[in-house]
């Protein structure tokens, strides 16, 4: 396996692939909503955040395969990330290298946004990740029903 890892833009040819990732049991764990995601439901998520121009959904692939999800979505004055890495690459290194990639593609998209993310406290990679991606850990606060980290990136314009 090499250590490239280029990103694209997610499409709708995606969408099995993204629900298998969004209904993998690890993943459902570490995410705000632990409920199964129904097919049709997701489908029609996917429809919508592919033509919002207010959210960037990429896809991380190596060697050509998929390896993880990262999306970015635009709100009043700052950025939301959410993450998900593919089952057979976690514990690679492959989730802090999509999350760079991205936040670089995200600072071209919006500079000088604030980006934030939420993270439950017991998930130790993705707090380790946001961590050496230079996030800060703000506050632990409740979200949905349960506790979280929120996390926070300062971002500046290029020079």
């Amino acid at each position: 396996m090499t250590d490239e890892l280029g990103l694209r833009r997610a499409t709708f040819e995606d969408a099995e692939l993204l629900w298998q990732w969004s209904n993998d049991p690890v993943g459902r764990q570490s995410s705000l909503n632990t409920a199964p995601i129904e097919w049709t439901t997701h489908v029609e998520w996917l429809r919508q955040k592919l033509q919002d121009p207010n959210c960037l959904l990429l896809i991380a692939v190596q060697e050509e395969t998929p390896a993880a999800v990262v999306r970015f979505d635009a709100r009043k004055g700052h950025l939301l990330v959410s993450i998900s890495v593919a089952a057979d690459f976690r514990g690679q290194g492959v989730g802090k290298k999509a999350l760079s990639s991205g936040l670089e593609e995200a600072q071209r998209a919006w500079p000088s946004q604030e980006i934030h993310a939420y993270v439950k406290p017991e998930n130790e990679s993705s707090l380790s990740l946001f961590d050496g991606c230079g996030f800060t850990r703000k506050r632990q606060m409740d979200v949905e029903g349960g506790k979280v980290w929120h996390l926070v990136l300062h971002t500046v314009d290029a020079p």
